[in-house]
């Protein structure tokens, strides 16, 4: 009996982890400099941004990673970060019509020297039209001195563009990155 109570206990734990999982940064850019990864399209990093397609009718998952810094220079000045935040609903704008996304961690708040991901999926309604989306996020910097400060990523202290191409539903696009 203590068995059979054990093992239901280890299954819910471990489903229950897994559900609050919702994407994993990716290791890769754990020495990398500040950023979110992959660097969107400039012209210095032509094949940067969303490389994966998304189909009409069909579930698409991709996931950028996050590493933020302890400090952000602003007008030659170094400002202490205390971490950087998303809400959790609305701040990554100009996704296609069934694309949301989601953190880790869950609550979208990315303490400073950590290494996070937010993870755009779902599957995009046929009331869109095939083309290129440009998804912007919509960070707020949380500061020592200064407090809230909020910005867009990419936008204007970050250049270049996020390109979400949006394929008809006969395209053939696999759930991996």
């Amino acid at each position: 009996m203590k068995l059979l109570i054990g093992s239901i206990f280890f299954i819910l734990t471990f489903v229950n982890l897994n559900a609050q999982v919702n994407c994993l940064p990716d290791s890769l850019y754990r020495d990398s400099t500040v950023g979110v990864y992959p660097r969107p399209v400039t012209p210095a990093n032509p094949n940067g941004g969303i490389t994966k397609p998304a189909c009409i009718n069909k579930p698409y998952e991709f996931v950028l990673t996050i590493k933020i810094p302890d400090t952000v220079s602003s007008q030659g000045f170094n400002i202490l970060l205390t971490s950087a935040k998303i809400e959790t609903t609305g701040a990554v704008q100009n996704l296609p019509e069934g694309i949301t996304y989601s953190c880790n961690p869950p609550d979208c708040v990315f303490p400073k020297l950590s290494l996070g991901c937010i993870k755009l999926h779902g599957t995009p309604t046929s009331a869109n039209l095939p083309g290129k989306y440009k998804p912007v996020i919509n960070l707020i910097l949380n500061t020592v001195l200064l407090g809230a400060i909020p910005i867009s990523y990419p936008g204007p202290q970050f250049p270049g563009e996020y390109i979400l191409t949006l394929l008809d539903e006969s395209c053939q696009v696999g759930l991996s990155n």
